[in-house]
C-alpha cells in the first residue's frame, strides 16, 4: 500500500520520463478504478504536453492497452481523449480517435458529437496540410457514432450535408454514404433529408456523389411538391436540352464567328502583311497573322471550357455510370408523380421531357 502512494506522487512529478513509468508500474500493482483514471488521466496529460510524435504514439498504445481491459472505467475520461486532437500530427489525431470512439456510450455520445462538429468547423478556416484528411477522418468518425446511437443522427446529418459539395473528394462520398445510411433507417428524417439535399445539388462537385444523391431523391421524394421541386434542381443541373444540340450549336456560333474575324484578318493583309502597333510603355509591337490565329483557336478552347452547371459537365466527361443512375431517377420519378398528381398535361409534360434527355444520353 505504502509503494502505490509513492508512486501515486510520482504522476505529478515534473518530468515525463518518470511520469510514464510511474503509470506503467501503477497498472502493474493494481486494477483499482481509481488508480486506473489516475494512471490514464497521467498518459493523457504526456501525450498532450509532449512534443516528440513517436512518443505520443507509443503512449497513446499503452492508453489503448489500459482501455481494452478497463473500457468501463474510463468513459467518463473521453473528452479528455479528445484534447489530444490539438496535436498537428495526422496519425496521433487518428489514434486518439479511435481510442475515444471506443469509449463512447449512451452517456456521453451527445458531449462527443458535439466536440466533434466544432473540430469539424474548425477544418473550413485553418490552413493545414493534412486539413482534408483530418476533415474525413472526423466526418468518419461522427457517421460511426449517429449509426450507434441513433439518437444522434438527426444532429448531425444536416451538418455534415453543409460538406456534400466539398472539393476532397473521399469526404464528401463518406457523407453521402452516412445520409443515405440515415435516411434508410430513420423515416421520420426523410423529408427534412431530401428537402436539404435538393438545395445543396447545385454545390455538388462529384460523380459518385451525384450518383448517391440522385438514388436517395428517385427512391424517397413522394409526393408531388418534391418530386417537382427535385424535377427543378435535376434540369437546372442539366442546363440546355438537348445537350449535343446546345453544345453543338455553341461552337459553330463560334467557329462562325472566328472564320469571320479571318476573313477580315486576310482582307487586310492583301494591303499589309502585318501591322504595327503601340504599347502601353512606349514600344512597338508588330501583330501577325500567326498571333490572330492564336487567339482564335483560344477562343474555341474557351467556349469548349465554359463553365457548365454541374449534372451536366460530369454527363459531358463521359460519366456513363452516372448517366445510367439519372435515367433510372428520373424514370421513378414520373412514374411516381403519374400515379399521384392529378394534372395530365403536367404529367404527360414531364415524360415527354424524360424521353428526351435519356434519348439524348443514348445519343451521346
Amino acid at each position: 500500500g505504502k509503494y502505490i502512494r509513492c508512486i501515486f506522487d510520482l504522476l505529478n512529478a515534473a518530468s515525463h520520463s518518470v511520469k510514464y513509468e510511474a503509470a506503467t508500474s501503477l497498472m502493474a500493482l493494481t486494477h483499482a478504478p481509481a488508480a486506473v483514471k489516475a494512471a490514464a488521466s497521467c498518459y493523457i496529460e504526456l501525450i498532450i504536453k509532449e512534443s516528440d510524435n513517436n512518443v505520443k504514439l507509443i503512449v497513446l498504445d499503452r492508453l489503448d492497452e489500459l482501455r481494452e481491459k478497463h473500457d468501463q472505467t474510463l468513459d467518463d475520461l473521453v473528452l479528455d481523449i479528445l484534447r489530444v486532437l490539438t496535436s498537428p500530427d495526422i496519425e496521433v489525431r487518428r489514434k486518439a480517435l479511435r481510442i475515444a470512439l471506443e469509449l463512447v456510450t449512451n452517456r456521453n455520445v451527445q458531449e462527443v458529437v458535439v466536440f466533434l462538429k466544432k473540430e469539424l468547423s474548425k477544418t473550413l478556416d485553418q490552413d493545414y496540410e493534412k486539413n482534408n484528411e483530418y476533415r474525413q477522418l472526423l466526418i468518419q468518425s461522427i457517421h460511426g457514432c449517429a449509426i450507434k446511437f441513433s439518437e444522434v443522427a438527426a444532429n448531425v446529418v444536416h451538418v455534415l450535408m453543409e460538406f456534400l459539395g466539398d472539393s476532397n473528394n473521399p469526404a464528401a462520398v463518406d457523407v453521402i454514404a452516412f445520409v443515405r445510411e440515415v435516411v434508410e433507417k430513420f423515416p421520420n428524417l426523410r423529408s427534412s433529408i431530401t428537402e436539404k439535399l435538393l438545395e445543396t445539388f447545385m454545390d455538388v462537385k462529384s460523380g459518385k456523389v451525384f450518383r448517391g444523391a440522385l438514388w436517395i431523391v428517385g427512391e424517397y421524394c413522394s409526393n408531388c411538391k418534391d418530386i417537382e421541386e427535385a424535377w427543378k434542381q435535376i434540369r437546372a443541373g442539366l442546363g440546355e436540352i438537348p445537350i449535343l444540340a446546345s453544345e453543338q450549336r455553341l461552337l459553330e456560333e463560334a467557329e462562325k464567328e472566328n472564320k469571320n474575324e479571318e476573313i477580315n484578318h486576310e482582307n487586310k493583309q492583301n494591303t499589309t502583311s502585318s501591322s504595327r502597333r503601340i504599347l502601353a510603355d512606349g514600344t512597338y509591337a508588330t501583330e501577325t497573322a500567326f498571333s490572330s490565329n492564336s487567339s482564335t483557336l483560344a477562343k474555341l478552347e474557351a467556349i469548349k471550357a465554359a463553365v457548365k452547371p454541374p449534372l451536366r459537365s460530369l454527363l459531358l466527361s463521359g460519366d456513363f455510370y452516372l448517366g445510367s443512375v439519372l435515367a433510372s431517377t428520373l424514370t421513378k420519378l414520373v412514374l411516381r408523380y403519374s400515379g399521384i398528381s392529378e394534372d395530365p398535361k403536367k404529367t404527360n409534360a414531364l415524360r415527354a421531357e424524360v424521353e428526351i434527355i435519356t434519348a439524348n444520353k443514348i445519343l451521346y
